[in-house]
């Protein structure tokens, strides 16, 4: 693996070459670096954005309860926020494309070291580019006809569900997998104490 694979998005480096399917592998495959972390909240802010005006779009009751209206406010901010999502959803190409162009090249991709983390992107970007088109079409459903729009806000919705699904998933993972780690620690250290003891005697 040469220097550039193992940078990838913003100097992520792997810290083990064999991952395993595990609460703790799954949160800390690589060391994430600036320009990954600043990729992450922009593209996690812009998401809870949509999430919430979403919310406000698909319910008129809890729109008006909250803010008493402003359907078309709300519809245009979602729009925007959209675009922003489809902005920040870029540099998560990337990574996910490496492997393909170095298979296209006749190399090795390194894929094997992060699988979780590369699936993980994966649908980031491909959660990305179907929310984007789906919006797209309903904002400029008077350009493509009533039965298309119907067809991306049934698509739309239903992303949207799996999406929130994986983000559940996502933080559990992050609150979870630190604990997970210095309990994996302690043992480590407990049994290498108890061996060490074991051998003096």
């Amino acid at each position: 693996m040469d220097g550039a694979e193992r940078r990838g998005l913003g100097g992520l480096r792997p810290v083990a070459h064999k991952v395993h399917w595990t609460i703790a592998e799954m949160s800390d495959v690589h060391k994430p670096g600036l320009m990954w972390r600043t990729s992450h909240m922009a593209h996690a802010a812009t998401f809870l954005g949509l999430l919430a005006t979403g919310l406000l779009l698909f319910s008129p009751t809890i729109r008006s309860r909250l803010i008493g209206g402003y359907a078309l406010q709300v519809r245009s901010i979602h729009c925007w926020v959209g675009v922003a999502f489809a902005v920040a959803t870029v540099p998560f190409l990337r990574p996910v494309l490496r492997p393909w162009r170095c298979s296209a090249r006749g190399g090795a991709a390194a894929v094997a070291p992060w699988r979780w983390r590369y699936a993980h992107l994966l649908f980031t970007v491909a959660a990305g580019v179907t929310f984007t088109a789906s919006g797209l079409l309903l904002w400029q459903q008077h350009r493509f006809g009533l039965a298309l729009a119907d067809a991306s806000a049934w698509v739309h919705l239903w992303l949207t569900y799996l999406a929130a699904g994986v983000l559940t998933v996502h933080l559990a993972i992050a609150t979870i997998a630190p604990r997970v780690r210095v309990a994996r620690e302690r043992v480590r250290i407990a049994v290498a104490a108890f061996q060490t003891h074991e051998h003096a005697q």
